[in-house]
Order: structure tokens, then C-alpha cells, then sequence
């Protein structure tokens, strides 16, 4: 019987050159693709490095403010400001009743409550004098709402001598204590428009009759907190002060709701 050679050699020993030459094909194969491999993770990881990563808007909001309990659902929106010089508002005019209503909606909503172990983020220790909510947390407000308080308590300082406020437990205070008071509300609302600085733009339109031939246009685009959403998250996580603690005034203090 005949016997194909080729088919024979198949079963035969190869010479050990040859054998050394196949691992070294395969071996050099791996380590180029291992070397392929490390090139692209380089380049993946240099293109990460040198391509900054895009922030969602809340992990903007935590990067740029001190922490805040309500970081969690603020949105932002496209807002074009509608504020020319004659532009009617709910906010504007002389006090009514109505229109003080519209302004302490805005505001008075009561405290928040910190846990304590959130104080060192806002710079503040633990170890201090502070007035404590039921949830064992401190008692706080946001500063939007301080700050609208304060705006508040401007405006009505304004018109003091022509609208009651006699009912106003602000106004129920000694001259000289509302006027440091209202002081106070100033140099606060200072700070803040000092600390935001915002950098919009407003422009200027052509009027020939005007006195500088030109008037600025406030109607300035802005992106901004959902201002309802704010309010909402207040009003649903309102705090109420621990029982049995003496305010500064030497008062009692029995869980009652501390604005």
C-alpha cells in the first residue's frame, strides 16, 4: 500500500527549527497587539485628559456654591427679562393689600432644616450655640428668601409714611432700630449682588429723543433657577424648632414654626 507524503508528514516530528520559528511568529503577534492595545489606551486616556468633561447642571451647581440641602432638584431655564422702566408688574407700585400679599408669598415660608454633619461644609462647626429643629438638625433659611425679605423690607421702608404697617411686626420695632435694620437689608442685598456679579449684557437702543440719544434695553437673557421648584422643595421640607429652647429674646420656644 502507498502512502501519501504529504499526509505522512503530518504525523511526523517537526525539526526544532521550525518549531521555534512558529512560536516566535506567534509570540511577536501577541506583542504587537499587545503594543497596539497600549497605544490606544493612551490615546483614549490623553483625548479624556485633554477633553474636559461636560457637567450636568447640578454637578455645576455643587461645584460652584457652598452645599445647600436643595441641590438635588434645582433646574435651570432660558429666561429673557421682561423689566423695561414702565413694564406693569405684580411687584411694582404703591402698597395695597394685594400687592403686599404677592411679596410675602414670595418669602415667608419658614426654616429648613441641617444636619449637623452637613455644617462643616458651609464652614460652620458643630460646636457652637445653635437653635435646633426637631430632627436634631440646626434650624435654617435659604438666602434667596432672606434676600427677598430683605427687598421686602426696603421697599416698605419706602413707603413707611403712606401705606398701615402698623400690624407689620417689623415696623412695630423703635426708629432707630428699623433704620439699622433696613441698613442691614441693604449692605446684605450689596453682598450678594457683589458675590453673583452677573456679567449679562445689557444693550443700548438708538433714541434721539432720549438725553444721551440712546436707552439701555433690561430685557436681558438670562439662565436661571426654577425659582417654583425652590419654593415647592421649602414649603414640603418646612422644619419646625425643638421644643424648650430660649431664643435671644428669652422667649420659649415650644416647637412652634420659627420663620
Amino acid at each position: 500500500m502507498e502512502f501519501d507524503d504529504s499526509e505522512s508528514e503530518s504525523f511526523l516530528p517537526q525539526p526544532i527549527s521550525s518549531v521555534i520559528g512558529k512560536r516566535r511568529i506567534i509570540s511577536n503577534k501577541f506583542a504587537l497587539l499587545g503594543w497596539i492595545l497600549a497605544i490606544i489606551s493612551i490615546a483614549s486616556n490623553f483625548h479624556s485628559w485633554i477633553t474636559p468633561k461636560k457637567l450636568t447642571d447640578i454637578e455645576c451647581t455643587r461645584q460652584l456654591n457652598a452645599w445647600s440641602p436643595v441641590f438635588d432638584i434645582v433646574e435651570y431655564e432660558d429666561v429673557q427679562f421682561s423689566n423695561t422702566f414702565y413694564q406693569p408688574s405684580a411687584y411694582r407700585g404703591k402698597p395695597t393689600p394685594k400687592l403686599e400679599k404677592s411679596w410675602s408669598d414670595l418669602w415667608k415660608i419658614g426654616s429648613v432644616d441641617v444636619p449637623l454633619e452637613q455644617l462643616p461644609a458651609l464652614n460652620k462647626s458643630k460646636e457652637h450655640n445653635w437653635f435646633y429643629s426637631e430632627n436634631g438638625g440646626v434650624l435654617a433659611g435659604l438666602e434667596v428668601f432672606h434676600s427677598l425679605h430683605c427687598l421686602d423690607m426696603v421697599r416698605q421702608y419706602t413707603y413707611k409714611d403712606e401705606y398701615d404697617y402698623s400690624d407689620n411686626p417689623t415696623f412695630q420695632d423703635d426708629d432707630e432700630f428699623l433704620r439699622i435694620h433696613v441698613d442691614h437689608c441693604i449692605d446684605a442685598l450689596r453682598i450678594r449682588l457683589m458675590c453673583y456679579a452677573d456679567v449679562t449684557p445689557f444693550l443700548h437702543v438708538l433714541e434721539p429723543e432720549a438725553e444721551l440719544g440712546a436707552t439701555p434695553d433690561f430685557n436681558t437673557q438670562h439662565k436661571c433657577k426654577k425659582f417654583d421648584k425652590i419654593q415647592e422643595w421649602q414649603r414640603a421640607h418646612h422644619a419646625r424648632a425643638a421644643a424648650g429652647q430660649t431664643e435671644a429674646h428669652g422667649h420659649e420656644v415650644h416647637g412652634h414654626e420659627h420663620s
